[in-house]
């Protein structure tokens, strides 16, 4: 009897352990999971037609209002409120240039045609009932120049090239081989592209003016010679280099802080958002023709004294010299390069002397612009979403996301547009971000786990002591 009470008290205490490490389980899935409502901004999504992967361009207020550093509270979701897998670009909002072009005249290639055969003549004269005859050779025709070729001088070209275009009137409905060759010297000729047909057909037809390169190539320090089958009547064209596609550096997002929370006559104070890496700080003055030498602290709460992060002057002069229509444009001064040193809170104070009162300044925060490409799966419509705490990253590689991927793909996906942003976060007080990130998810774990190893410790505690005292009442009695 014994034996089988301390087995069902075994089998208890299992069930408890199992049932409690459960109901552990459920709570730390359930505070990792991410719902939707978790994040303090939504923007909708107006995707291209047929689209899979999207590149789209992360507005300024989705910038200001993460909360975290490098972005890691950044998602994409669906219709169905699924997370989406996606990439932060390496440029980060870098911008797709034109492709440039060159333009080279070509020089002409002659070479002379076949001279006239020479053909006996006959001639008979009739003079006086006398009649002549004469038999003889025609005279030697005048050798023609014929157009058999084209040199172009690619000797300074510097960037590589990607393809070539002919620019000129084509012979309509005709299909022309060309030819493209290269060479250091005009003496060894070896071929730059394979043989393609040029074509140009009436009535809006079909036409093809380009030629295709495998891989980029540098035509510098060599000649490119055009040729053609000699019974083809070219005419005279030029070509147009086009080079790679270069990637110009976007201006940075600028996000205004809007009045001064306090403010004096030599001091104002903002409170800044909390979250994505700033850029620069960017001070105006609103007053024409005016200069404030001002220093710049920061702090994260009000217990703390502030931190010197840097001085500037901010000024608003009229230019040096005028533009060419006479209207002088101003001057201003640039932002200032501050990122990783500002706190939640920003102070700007003037040197003794000078006075904001009759020169008010604006403040604002320059990002670094960013673009992500994503995959758009599963049904729409499509959202971003942005602002939550204590949440881990879920970018991926952009190798991952584009399979295949090589330098600039991405500038050439399909782009999805933002709607509109909603809502608008707005600071938070210092003393309330303090207690938040106290009051985390986090801690709110660690308490879990804490509580259920204690939980545990203590059933298998009182397992023990219950077998101890069967096998002491087992004794026998002396």
């Amino acid at each position: 009897m014994q034996s089988v009470a301390r087995q069902q008290t075994h089998q208890n205490a299992g069930r408890y352990a199992v049932f409690f490490v459960c109901a552990v389980l459920a709570c730390v899935w359930q505070a990792q999971a991410q719902p939707v409502s978790r994040f303090a901004l939504s923007a909708d999504l107006a995707m291209p037609a047929s689209a899979s992967v999207v590149r789209m361009s992360v507005p300024t207020e989705v910038l200001a209002g993460m909360h975290s550093q490098q972005g890691d509270d950044l998602r994409l979701v669906n219709g169905v409120d699924a997370m989406l897998p996606f990439a932060i670009t390496a440029e980060l909002g870098a911008v797709q240039a034109p492709a440039p072009t060159q333009v080279l005249r070509g020089y002409r290639i002659e070479a002379p045609a076949a001279l006239a055969q020479q053909t006996p003549s006959l001639r008979i004269i009739e003079n006086d009932g006398r009649r002549l005859v004469e038999l003889g050779a025609s005279e030697s025709a005048q050798p023609q120049q014929r157009l058999r070729g084209l040199l172009f001088d690619t000797r300074a070209v510097d960037k590589p090239v990607q393809s070539i275009e002919i620019r000129g009137e084509l012979p309509r409905n005709e299909l022309l081989q060309v030819t493209l060759m290269g060479s250091r010297d005009l003496k060894d000729w070896y071929p730059v592209a394979q043989p393609q047909p040029l074509f140009q057909f009436d009535d809006e037809g079909p036409g093809n003016s380009r030629i295709r390169l495998n891989a980029s190539q540098s035509l510098k320090g060599q000649y490119l010679r055009l040729s053609w089958a000699d019974s083809v009547q070219f005419p005279e064209v030029d070509l147009a280099l086009e080079f790679e596609a270069e990637t110009a550096a976007r201006e940075p997002d600028y996000w205004p802080l809007g009045p001064a929370v306090k403010q004096g006559d030599t001091f104002a104070e903002w409170l800044l958002p909390a979250g994505y890496a700033v850029q620069g700080l960017r001070l105006q003055s609103r007053t024409a023709n005016s200069l404030l030498p001002v220093r710049i602290l920061t702090r994260e709460r009000d217990e703390q004294p502030w931190r010197m992060v840097g001085n500037t002057v901010v000024y608003s002069l009229p230019a040096q010299a005028a533009e060419a229509n006479g209207a002088a444009q101003p001057q201003s001064n640039a932002a200032l390069a501050v990122a990783h040193s500002l706190s939640r809170q920003l102070r700007i104070e003037v040197d003794q002397g000078f006075s904001l009162a009759h020169n008010p300044i604006e403040a604002g925060l320059e990002y670094t612009p960013m673009q992500v490409v994503f995959v758009a799966s599963g049904p729409g419509p499509f959202r971003l979403l942005a602002g939550a705490d204590a949440v881990p990253p879920m970018r991926l590689p952009l190798t991952t996301v584009m399979p295949g991927y090589q330098p600039g793909m991405e500038h050439r996906l399909p782009e999805a547009q933002v709607l509109a942003v909603t809502p608008v976060v707005q600071p938070e007080a210092p003393s309330a971000g303090f207690v938040s990130r106290w009051l985390n998810q986090k801690l709110l774990l660690w308490g879990i786990l804490i509580l259920a190893v204690c939980v545990l410790a203590a059933i298998a505690l009182s397992v023990l002591r219950t077998s101890q005292a069967e096998r002491e009442s087992g004794k026998p009695r002396s």
